[in-house]
């Protein structure tokens, strides 16, 4: 997938999207600096481990001037056409907005 090739994941299904952290990535490749990817747990697994990453991803947004209301609580369930219909917008956003290169992100 583009998220794998892009930013050298290994992603085998949607679900693993459900976290959170490649959608700051994708917004920090956009907008570089603009996402705390420091405070990004990657390896969340549940609810309450994902909630600080849509929070990292929404503060984000509000700082770029996107608005794009965040279905936090149907996401972090980990549900397959939550996530797709997340993923589909992150990749139009993407495709709009990186600016070119490669992503030297965390």
């Amino acid at each position: 997938s583009w998220a794998n090739s892009t930013f050298q994941l290994n992603l085998t299904k949607v679900e693993q999207c459900s976290n959170g952290a490649v959608y700051c990535q994708v917004i920090d490749a956009c907008h570089p600096g603009t996402v705390a990817m420091k405070k990004v747990n990657w390896a969340a697994r549940v609810d309450h481990e994902s909630l600080p990453n849509y929070k990292v991803l929404q503060q984000a947004l509000d700082r770029c001037s996107i608005q794009k209301h965040i279905e936090v609580d149907k996401l972090v369930r980990g549900k397959y056409q939550d996530n797709l219909e997340m993923l589909q917008w992150i990749k139009t956003y993407f495709d709009r907005t990186f600016p070119g290169g490669d992503y030297d992100g965390p």
